[in-house]
């Protein structure tokens, strides 16, 4: 007899944990909950060694996590017990409404509404004004953009305009001597007032290109199989140009029905496709269509660029131009604003324009969104040296506007340069 209570005491000295069903170590406070029966580690319950010896202690009963969620409401509340190799999250996941969208929110720091004292997501906190609900429902036309209130009275083109070659900027007036300013005062004039004339345009208002320019497209497409349709039935319009480079396509070639066929533009070649370098396929990829007027299959030829990883580029060398004999390079780059403005001026440099740099007697052409601000060139080193870096190797920024106006920002994202 005594020896069977020998082993029971053994037994319950050497208790596994329910959840995890590794060993409880028989010092370690141990905790079994009043409702299940079951023992368990203190730390797959989010509890400290101090909390659960002071449960323990208490003398109070117990319940776990599992039959807290059994009895509460299905969904009410979350918690992650998954890790890898068996190990447990101390991340507590509470399910509570949005007071402003209505949707769920998850996280624990969510934030209180001043006005209406709801909780709400952090992206519809308004700080004093309150949530986004508040605004919309006490603020009269919180959703007008400054635009539409001065729509009358606004001029587009009073906007910021991104132009280191002012000869009136502070920056070109630091010279040595008078010698200077005379002889390159000619040469940054003319390179300020190409700046200058940079213009708005709408699409329908350009019209088809002649043989004696090449009319270059340049549009941040944000998913090129979502939005193909949209190109298709407007391709009256798209066909005016000779080529079209889009970027962040979040396109994957695999996921097309037929392939490449189905990216086919009327009046275009076969395009020319590069996949995101995130396996998601989403945050990048880029798309090149040459129009059927500006030459034939066989003279485009898809230079290779080296494997990189701040930024994603394309580029082809167009040969018997329009039937002519010049040869053109068309290249297309997108950077992801998540990706480190330095390292990626220094992976364009070492990388791309030292290829370039074997074409110096071909015109180039690069097309693409580079999520950078030139509107903010005086006050930024990386901008600084992009332009210096584009400028050494003889490439020109054309844009010279903001690519995109927002009501509360309207930054020179783009880079169309040429050489």
């Amino acid at each position: 007899f005594q020896y069977f209570i020998f082993l029971y005491i053994f037994w319950e000295m050497m208790k596994d944990c329910k959840q995890c069903s590794k060993r409880i170590i028989k010092h370690k406070a141990v905790l079994t909950c009043d409702l299940c029966d079951e023992t368990k580690h203190p730390k797959c319950q989010l509890l400290s060694q101090s909390e659960a010896r002071a449960i323990s202690d208490s003398g109070r009963k117990w319940t776990c996590f599992e039959c807290l969620f059994a009895a509460l409401p299905i969904g009410a509340t979350q918690t992650d017990l998954s890790g890898n190799n068996g190990s447990r999250s101390t991340k507590l996941i509470t399910k509570i409404q949005c007071s402003s969208c209505r949707g769920w929110i998850y996280s624990p720091s969510n934030v209180q509404c001043y006005t209406c004292d709801g909780l709400v997501y952090r992206k519809y906190f308004r700080f004093e004004m309150g949530c986004l609900s508040c605004c919309e429902q006490n603020i009269p036309g919180y959703h007008v953009t400054a635009f539409e209130l001065l729509s009358n009275t606004i001029d587009i083109y009073k906007v910021g305009t991104f132009n280191p070659y002012d000869l009136n900027h502070i920056f070109n007036t630091i010279k040595s001597s008078d010698d200077e300013i005379s002889d390159g005062a000619d040469h940054i004039e003319r390179l300020g007032q190409l700046l200058t004339n940079c213009k708005y345009k709408q699409l329908k208002s350009f019209s088809a290109a002649n043989t004696d320019k090449l009319l270059i497209l340049g549009l941040n497409i944000r998913s090129l199989w979502k939005n193909f349709e949209r190109i298709q039935e407007d391709i009256s319009n798209f066909e005016k140009f000779d080529i079209s480079c889009f970027n962040e396509t979040n396109l994957q070639l695999s996921k097309c029905p037929n392939g490449i066929k189905d990216l086919i533009l009327e009046g275009f070649h076969e395009p020319f496709i590069s996949e995101p370098l995130r396996r998601s396929g989403k945050g990048g990829g880029l798309a090149i269509h040459v129009n059927r007027r500006v030459c034939n299959q066989e003279d485009i030829e898809l230079l290779q660029c080296p494997r990189t990883s701040y930024a994603e580029y394309q580029l082809i060398k167009i040969h018997h131009l329009k039937g002519g004999d010049s040869t053109k390079i068309i290249g297309n780059i997108y950077r992801s604003p998540a990706s480190n403005e330095g390292n990626f001026i220094n992976e364009l440099e070492a990388e791309i324009l030292k290829q370039l740099s074997r074409h110096r007697k071909k015109q180039i052409v690069l097309v693409g969104d580079l999520n950078m601000n030139l509107l903010h060139y005086e006050s930024s080193i990386n901008y600084q040296n992009l332009i210096d870096t584009f400028s050494t190797s003889g490439l020109l920024q054309c844009v010279a506007r903001p690519t995109r106006i927002t009501d509360h920002s309207s930054p020179v994202l783009c880079v169309d340069t040429t050489a």
